[in-house]
C-alpha cells in the first residue's frame, strides 16, 4: 500500500504523518473494543523491533508509537534515519454479545441436540448476556422450591420477567452494556459480582475452546454460556451440549465410559473435583465399602451419585480387607480374592491365569444371526461318461432351513418369522 505524504520542512512531521495514515488504515475495520498490537521493525536491525502490547483499538495512536520510538532512539539514534521500516498491526476481534442473529443452516442432528441442551435467548435488545446469566442463576435455584421453579420457567420462556431481571443485574453489578458491550470486560464485572457462581463461555460444541472463565473461581455452581454469531445462549446441560455422557471441566474432554478418563484434578478417593484435602480429623473409613477418606467432606462426597444409574462411589468401588485390593463392581460382578480380570480374554480368572489367544467376544457372536441348512440328495449313477466315469446325477433333493428361533419346532410346514419358508422339495435337477 502506498501513501503520498505532503512535503514539510520538519522530517519528523513527515514520518508522523506516514505512521498516522498507516495506523488509521490498519484500524479502519476494527471496533473500539478490539485488541490491537503494533510492531515497528527497522530492516537494518531486525532483531530489535519496537512493540506496543495489545490494547483497545481506540488507545492506539501515533503519540503512543512515538513514545516507544523515543525510548529506542536514546540507545540507537539511527533507528528512524536508516530504513526501510515495516509497521505491522495485529487485530484480535473482541466478542460482543448483542441482539439475536439467525444461525446458518446446521446439521439436523446437531440442531435436535442443541434444542434440548440450550436455552435460546430470544431478544431484540442488546441484553442477551445478562438475560442468559439471570436465566442460568434461576436454573441452579429451581430445585429449591416450587416458586423458584416457576420463576425459572418464566425466564426460560423469555417472558417480560427475563428483561426486568437482566436490567436489575446490570444495575446491581454496575455494568453499562451500552458502553462495555457484551464482551470480556462486561463478563469480568459480572463474574466479580456473581462470586458464588462460575461463568464459562464456550465457542463451539467441542467445549474445548473457552472464551471466558476465571480459573481462580472455585465455585461449583456453573453458569455455562454458548457464544455464537455475536449472541449468548444458556447451556442447561453441558453433557448434552458436547453430545456425550461425561464432560471433564478441568481437562476439557468429553467421554462415554466413566473409568476411561482420569482427571489429575479430581480426588482419588471420592472422584470429585477439586481434590479433597485433610481437615485435621482422623482418617474416615466407610463401614460399607471399607475405603478410607482423608476428611469428612470426602467421605460425604463418596455417597453422592457419580456413576450411571445414580450409583455412588460407595456403591461401585470396594476395598477387600482380606486381600487388601480395591476393585470396581463396574468391571466385575463379585470379588474373589486371588482373581483378576484378564486384559486379553476379559474373563475373571485366577491371577496365575496365562492367556495366549483372544477368543471371539460373546457380544459379536450374539449379534450374528445363525441359520442352519440341512439337505439330502437322491442320486443315480446309470450314465457312463468318457473315461468310464459314472457321475452322481441328482434326481431328487430335500432342503431344510432352520434358525435358532425355530430349531425346536418340528412342524416344517410352519414358516418362521425370521428365516421364512423352512422346507424345499425339488423333484429333479437338470
Amino acid at each position: 500500500m502506498t501513501f503520498k505524504i505532503k512535503e514539510t520542512v520538519n522530517p519528523l512531521d513527515s514520518i508522523a504523518r506516514a505512521f498516522t495514515q498507516v495506523l488509521e488504515y490498519g484500524k479502519r475495520k476494527a471496533k473500539a473494543q478490539d485488541k490491537v498490537g503494533v510492531t515497528l521493525q527497522n530492516d537494518n536491525n531486525a532483531r530489535k523491533p519496537i512493540y506496543i502490547s495489545f490494547r483497545r483499538a481506540d488507545q492506539i495512536d501515533v503519540e503512543l508509537l512515538f513514545q516507544q520510538i523515543e525510548a529506542v532512539i536514546q540507545s540507537d539514534e539511527t533507528f528512524l534515519a536508516l530504513g526501510p521500516h515495516h509497521l505491522k498491526l495485529t487485530i484480535v476481534e473482541a466478542i460482543d454479545g448483542k441482539g439475536r442473529i439467525r444461525n446458518k443452516i446446521a446439521d439436523a442432528t446437531d440442531v435436535s441436540r442443541l434444542k434440548k441442551s440450550i436455552v435460546k435467548i430470544n431478544n431484540s435488545d442488546n441484553l442477551c448476556l445478562p438475560r442468559a446469566l439471570v436465566t442460568g442463576i434461576a436454573l441452579l435455584q429451581k430445585a429449591e422450591s416450587a416458586e423458584k421453579k416457576n420463576n425459572y420457567n418464566n425466564l426460560r420462556d423469555g417472558r417480560p420477567a427475563q428483561k426486568r431481571e437482566a436490567e436489575k443485574l446490570c444495575r446491581d453489578s454496575g455494568v453499562d452494556i451500552s458502553r462495555l458491550g457484551g464482551g470480556i470486560e462486561a463478563l469480568k464485572v459480572f463474574q466479580a459480582f456473581l462470586k458464588d457462581y462460575k461463568i464459562t463461555v464456550y465457542q463451539d460444541t467441542s467445549a474445548k475452546n473457552i472464551i471466558f472463565e476465571e480459573k481462580e473461581n472455585i465455585s461449583q455452581k456453573y453458569i455455562d454460556l454458548f457464544y455464537h454469531n455475536n449472541h449468548y445462549d444458556l447451556i442447561n446441560s453441558i453433557t448434552g451440549f458436547v453430545g456425550n455422557v461425561y464432560y471433564c471441566r478441568f481437562c476439557r474432554v468429553n467421554y462415554s465410559v466413566k473409568t476411561s478418563h482420569k482427571c489429575p484434578n479430581s480426588c482419588k478417593k471420592c472422584l470429585k473435583s477439586p481434590p479433597c484435602l485433610p481437615d485435621g480429623s482422623i482418617s474416615q473409613q466407610c463401614g460399607s465399602c471399607k475405603l478410607f477418606f482423608p476428611s469428612r467432606r470426602c467421605i460425604g462426597n463418596h455417597f453422592l451419585p457419580h456413576f450411571p444409574n445414580n450409583k455412588s462411589v460407595c456403591d461401585t468401588i470396594k476395598y477387600c480387607t482380606e486381600c487388601r485390593r480395591v476393585y470396581s463392581l463396574e468391571r466385575i460382578k463379585q470379588h474373589k480374592c486371588g482373581y483378576s480380570k484378564c486384559s486379553i480374554c476379559h474373563c475373571y480368572l485366577p491371577s496365575t491365569h496365562l492367556c495366549h489367544i483372544q477368543p471371539l467376544k460373546k457380544k459379536d457372536e450374539e449379534k450374528k444371526s445363525k441359520v442352519f441348512v440341512f439337505y439330502d440328495f437322491e442320486c443315480r449313477q446309470d450314465e457312463i461318461r468318457p473315461g468310464g466315469i459314472r457321475p452322481h446325477i441328482i434326481n431328487f433333493a430335500v432342503l431344510q432351513i432352520q434358525c435358532v428361533k425355530c430349531l425346536s419346532n418340528n412342524n416344517l410346514e410352519e414358516d418362521c418369522v425370521f428365516c421364512g419358508r423352512r422346507e424345499y422339495v425339488i423333484p429333479s435337477i437338470d
